[in-house]
């Protein structure tokens, strides 16, 4: 069989576990995205290993495809009628969120003894969230009104702090490298 077939199979095999553990999921009350975790962990390389060895290489590709399919999904909950009633909400939870994990990881590494470049550089990456789970559980939940709105709508834009808070944060871990370099 070649790599082609093994790798077509077994998106499809994956396909269809999801449909069955989307029922699954209804049926006991679980959310999907726990499920769909719990299945990645068991047939993949942490246990089985029942994943042709060419699909971890395809991450590359499915990552950011999923994650582009997932920024517009949630990009289309920020409507101009949301942004207008929750729009100061939203920016000022998401920045607090992006700034308060910044600042707490940076500076407790930097407390353990990590350099303070290597410690700026893991807090600016700590601000990056998963929106998929938050979207695929509120949506799962049916939770409407105010709350699912904001959820929604902080998540949507977390993912736009977070990489300008990482990139800030890899610009002062190369300037802190430099110094480090003249010194």
């Amino acid at each position: 069989m070649t790599q082609n077939s093994e790798m077509l199979i077994a998106i499809g095999i994956l396909f269809l576990a999801g449909l069955l553990l989307d029922k699954v999921g209804r049926i006991v009350h679980v959310p999907r995205v726990t499920l769909l975790i719990l299945l990645g962990a068991l047939i993949g390389p942490p246990l089985l290993n029942w994943l042709p060895s060419s699909f971890a290489g395809s991450n590359d590709v499915f990552a950011p495809t999923a994650l582009t399919m997932v920024a517009f999904l949630l990009g289309g909950t920020l409507n101009p009628e949301t942004l207008k009633a929750h729009g100061r909400e939203i920016m000022v939870i998401s920045l607090t969120l992006v700034a308060v994990s910044v600042v707490v990881v940076a500076g407790g590494l930097w407390l353990i003894g990590l350099p303070v470049g290597m410690a700026v550089l893991l807090g600016g990456l700590s601000a990056a969230t998963d929106p998929a789970a938050t979207h695929d559980v509120v949506s799962q939940a049916g939770a409407k009104g105010r709350f699912a709105t904001n959820l929604l709508g902080i998540v949507a834009i977390d993912d736009a702090w977070g990489l300008l808070a990482f990139s800030l944060a890899l610009t002062f871990a190369g300037i802190m490298l430099d110094q480090d370099a003249a010194v």
